[in-house]
């Protein structure tokens, strides 16, 4: 998958309520991603964007850093919270990352 970071300055859909449980975890991804985006890959520039759909909620993050393989066993915190905390809400979660191009998480969560 291709990493696709492109500006914007507003949510995309029409913006509706989740229960407080979805908006904690996804904050706290957000939070971890930038992080590690910072901390990690030296980003100069990290993408949030929240889109809105009739059946589901996207959370993406991207951003220009380092990258890394994310097959590779990771040992760190950040991206296994990220995982659990997509998980307790019933989200997806996909990481797409590869040396010298950045970083893309995608949470996806359906809804009822």
């Amino acid at each position: 998958m291709e990493l696709r970071c492109e500006p914007t300055s507003q949510p995309e859909g029409i913006p509706y309520s989740v229960v407080p449980q979805v908006g904690k975890n996804l904050l706290t991804i957000v939070q971890e991603s930038v992080t590690g985006a910072l901390r990690h890959a030296q980003a100069q520039m990290i993408q949030i964007v929240l889109t809105y759909a009739p059946a589901h909620l996207r959370l993406s993050v991207c951003d220009d850093g380092c990258g890394f393989e994310p097959q590779l066993p990771s040992f760190g915190f950040g991206l296994t919270s990220m995982q659990q905390r997509a998980e307790q809400i019933g989200a997806a979660i996909l990481i797409v990352s590869s040396v010298g191009a950045g970083t893309e998480i995608q949470v996806v969560m359906p809804i009822c």
